[in-house]
């Protein structure tokens, strides 16, 4: 038996090979995918997962954490952070957040810093970030949607458009074109060529990086399913093809 792990930003998923193929394993309870989050409960043992966004979203006193993969490799892995009240370095839990902040102020910027000191001393951080995700998602199917944001203050909302979020991603999307036409070039491969496409990761879902793939490979054809997990099953694959035989 084989597998192939695929330790995610946001989710990670694990690929069974064996005699019987190859096929994703639960990972928690029935999921085939969880999300890559840790919450150390006070003076408990840690959760990770959906249990531990539950833990979170529902108020529980202690320590969350999620995209961790995003400290690996840098500077931050020599530092520590608090962990039910001791240090604990990064390096030995492969995770953690840290958050900075410039804001230069002017004599109309009282009520935006007021604000940003409501999330800080509120610890609300990770709640603005997935009312944003919840606000990105619902702009895959809709024209415009809410984000209630009274987490920062009461009846504070922001109305939003689909226009407005493809605006502010426009120069992502330059990027990430940047650096297809530089995968294309190193292997000398036109983009007429390219007869299949997998969509992997949930900003795929976005309408415009979708518009944009199809526009820019107009003879492939997409595929969109698994697209959480299709980076473990081809590395499930990949383990199969390496030590199987």
């Amino acid at each position: 038996m084989y597998c192939g792990i695929d330790f995610g930003t946001s989710n990670s998923a694990i690929a069974i090979a064996d005699e019987q193929g190859v096929r994703l394993a639960p990972v928690e309870q029935n999921n085939i995918t969880l999300p890559s989050a840790l919450f150390y409960p006070l003076q408990k043992p840690p959760v990770y997962g959906h249990a531990a966004m539950r833990l979170f979203t529902e108020g529980e006193e202690g320590r969350f954490m999620r995209s961790l993969k995003r400290l690996l490799g840098t500077n931050l892995m020599n530092f520590s952070t608090q962990v039910n009240n001791r240090p604990r370095k990064f390096d030995e839990i492969i995770g953690g957040t840290s958050d900075f902040m410039v804001i230069r102020l002017d004599p109309r910027a009282g009520r935006k810093h007021d604000r940003c000191q409501n999330v800080l001393e509120g610890e609300t951080g990770h709640n603005l970030l997935d009312i944003t995700e919840q606000a990105k998602i619902a702009l895959t199917d809709a024209e415009s949607t809410t984000a209630n944001l009274g987490l920062i203050e009461p009846d504070f909302s922001i109305d939003m458009t689909r226009r407005d979020f493809e605006d502010a991603i426009a120069s992502d999307v330059e990027k990430i074109s940047s650096a297809i036409a530089e995968c294309l070039a190193l292997f000398n491969v036109a983009k007429d060529r390219i007869k299949l496409v997998v969509l992997t990761g949930g900003p795929t879902e976005t309408p415009l990086l979708k518009r944009f793939i199809k526009n820019g490979f107009p003879a492939a054809a997409l595929s969109e399913d698994n697209k959480l997990s299709s980076v473990a099953l081809g590395l499930g694959y990949d383990s199969a093809r390496r030590f199987a035989a």
